[in-house]
């Protein structure tokens, strides 16, 4: 699972799952776009995933759209 969008400033941005454990789940920024701004006040997030292999092991890089965009504010 991936999120990818844009942030307040039009800059993109991607956060890749890191962990899960329980209910707990942990995404980390993917600073491949650079770092994030002081300045944004909200990022809008599309998710996409892959299906986890049956056999191989290797996870697929065929990943689709998983849900609706979303957006999260941030507080000042």
């Amino acid at each position: 699972i991936y999120l990818e969008g844009r942030d307040s400033s039009g800059n993109e941005v991607a956060f890749y799952l890191a962990s899960v454990s329980g209910e707990d789940i942990i995404f980390k920024y993917s600073n491949i776009y650079g770092d994030l701004s002081d300045e944004i006040t909200y990022i809008t997030l599309t998710p996409f995933a892959a299906e986890l292999p049956e056999k191989s092991g290797k996870m697929s890089d065929d990943y689709r759209q998983a849900g609706e965009e979303f957006t999260i504010y941030l507080k000042k």
